[in-house]
């Protein structure tokens, strides 16, 4: 059969022309390295610093109690850092992983064992924390527990050096952020990676919420999913990736609180769009 010759000729190869344009339109947008790029360069490493300012503010909190001031101050700071840290779950890979962070910073505690050395026994500087103490003798929950007695000379001396140990952990968390969130976006390749761990994470993040309920903490849980996949202001999330109707129906169930839609939402649908898959978390609860 013999072609046309319009599909030969000038007007043949214009409108091919015309129909590759409209393909390379359908197909335009922010590649996964440019949407990963634009949360990990600059706006995950700076909610890390503010993370840590929040932690360094913890320790003149509790030289407060110490002075006979009252935990009020204490415990108020304990708060607001711990929100902050919790709403940094979906991003609590990589630095925080390696360093084993969450042992260090909000792991769960034994009231018993605080109190056994808050009476006698190894040193309670920050180093000394770090190095000899149990994961449930360290973090804000020893400080919280410290802090709602009395202010003793060694409870006082372990509330603080509790206190600064996170502060410095979630301070070198910050200082490695500076350099690792900016590689995350440095290909697709790397972009594919961060992705599936950021996923996964939000993932956990939403189990928790259903796992281990506590009304004080499940707020900020979901607002640190809502930061990571959907984005706040100018920031966007992954939603570039995402169809519109997923993005709605995520933004409907973040709204209502609806923690185990999330999941399955971010389990089916969002793997499935991006064609992810799902880490193991080994992580101890929100620490």
């Amino acid at each position: 059969m013999k072609r046309s010759p319009a599909l030969v000729g000038p007007l043949g190869a214009g409108m091919l022309a015309v129909a590759l344009s409209l393909s390379a339109c359908a197909d335009s947008g922010p590649s996964r390295s440019d949407v990963v790029s634009a949360m990990t360069d600059e706006v995950v490493p700076a909610r890390y610093a503010d993370a840590a300012d929040l932690a360094r503010d913890v320790v003149p909190a509790v030289e407060v109690w110490c002075d006979g001031g009252g935990a009020e101050e204490a415990l108020a700071a304990v708060d607001a850092a711990r929100g902050a840290w919790i709403e940094l779950r979906p991003f609590s890979f990589g630095p925080a992983n390696d360093r084993r962070s969450m042992f260090i910073i909000d792991p769960r505690v034994r009231v018993e064992d605080v109190d056994a050395l808050g009476d006698e026994g190894a040193a309670v500087d920050a180093d000394s924390l770090r190095e000899l103490a149990g994961a449930d003798q360290r973090g804000w929950g020893a400080v919280e527990h410290l802090v709602a007695g009395e202010p003793t000379e060694r409870r006082c001396a372990y509330a603080t050096g509790a206190a600064t140990l996170v502060a410095d952990e979630l301070t070198a968390l910050a200082d490695d952020w500076v350099e690792y969130g900016p590689s995350l976006g440095a290909d697709d390749e790397a972009a594919n990676v961060a992705l599936r761990n950021i996923v996964s994470e939000s993932l956990f993040a939403a189990q928790m919420v259903t796992d281990d309920p506590d009304p004080d903490l499940d707020g900020r849980r979901m607002n640190g999913i809502r930061l990571a996949l959907l984005g706040a202001a100018a920031q966007e999330g992954i939603t570039p990736l995402l169809s519109d109707d997923l993005v709605e129906r995520l933004t409907a169930e973040l709204d209502d609180g609806d923690a185990e839609a999330v999941q399955v939402t971010i389990s089916t649908d969002i793997v499935g769009e991006l064609g992810t898959t799902v880490n193991f978390s080994d992580a101890d609860g929100d620490g």
